[in-house]
């Protein structure tokens, strides 16, 4: 099927243009990359047909367009990938330079899934600070004292986030007629909110890692030098070593195989996220 999401396509654009730097292409497949962006020229692309890791045939999807070839929105009407190039002034690829491994499509939702889990853990939070006001709610259980008995960083940050919400209110006033201890599922929402805070960060980090980081193979390892660290200078690092010539301007490194296209990191600390989703 189709992907409905403009966002989720442009975001996917912006991840793709971002690992742009750490492999080997040319300057006109980073500006089509970026012009896209600008005239929001968004390539037709579909959800299904990926390998696994590096989601392969997925994210050829978009190099379509940009050889003008498919069909692409523009400014939110589809036409075909040539029209929408020449209304937004733009030319298609003179070459197939580009492409290649990556995770962009997988990191793209990743990313969503950041800024919408962080807002979505905020209403929890003001949420769980209405309920409190709404039954009359005994505070004690968020005190700070209280949490430095038990020292979970992001609960006790939670937990001082709803009492900044409710500081003010009634219920830090004297009322006899309220009860000593809420229900479980009350009392303790500020302890699964945190560990949903703090699952979240966990994802954050990574993703920041993720969409910031090199993961094509090979890796180019322009200016590395033998004397870099130990193994580099073995002989058999020195088989992927290029010195430097006249065609490099003198510029030398490495070329060697990886697998920093694997995105068990991120991947997961997106399942750890949706588990504490879960169970808050």
């Amino acid at each position: 099927p189709e992907i409905a999401d403009e966002d989720l396509v442009r975001a996917f654009l912006v991840i793709r243009a971002n690992s742009v730097p750490f492999e080997a292409s040319g300057p006109e497949f980073m500006h089509l990359l970026v012009d896209l962006l600008n005239k929001r020229v968004t390539p037709v692309m579909y959800s299904r047909g990926t390998l696994g890791e590096g989601d392969l045939f997925l994210t050829s999807n978009f190099l379509a367009t940009m050889v003008g070839r498919g069909d692409a929105y523009y400014q939110g009407v589809r036409m075909s990938a040539a029209e929408a190039l020449k209304k937004a002034g733009l030319k298609a690829l003179s070459s197939r330079i580009g492409g290649g491994t990556s995770n962009a499509y997988a990191d793209a939702l990743a990313v969503l899934l950041v800024a919408d889990g962080r807002e979505a853990l905020e209403w929890a939070d003001l949420i769980h600070g209405m309920d409190k006001l709404g039954m009359n709610s005994s505070v004690t259980p968020m005190a700070s004292l209280v949490q430095e008995k038990r020292p979970f960083k992001w609960v006790a940050w939670d937990a001082a986030r709803i009492m900044d919400i409710l500081k003010g209110s009634y219920l830090f006033e004297k009322d006899p007629t309220r009860i000593l201890q809420d229900p479980e599922s009350m009392r303790a929402s500020y302890i699964r909110q945190g560990s949903a805070w703090q699952a979240w960060a966990a994802l954050r980090d990574n993703v920041l890692v993720q969409i910031n980081s090199g993961e094509q193979n090979p890796v180019v390892l322009l200016d590395a030098s033998p004397s870099d660290s130990w193994e580099l200078s073995t002989p058999q690092f020195m088989q992927y070593y290029v010195k430097g010539g006249p065609l490099s301007h003198g510029r030398h490194g490495y070329v060697m195989s990886a697998a920093n296209w694997d995105p068990y990191p991120m991947s997961n600390a997106i399942e750890a996220f949706t588990t504490a989703v879960a169970k808050m």
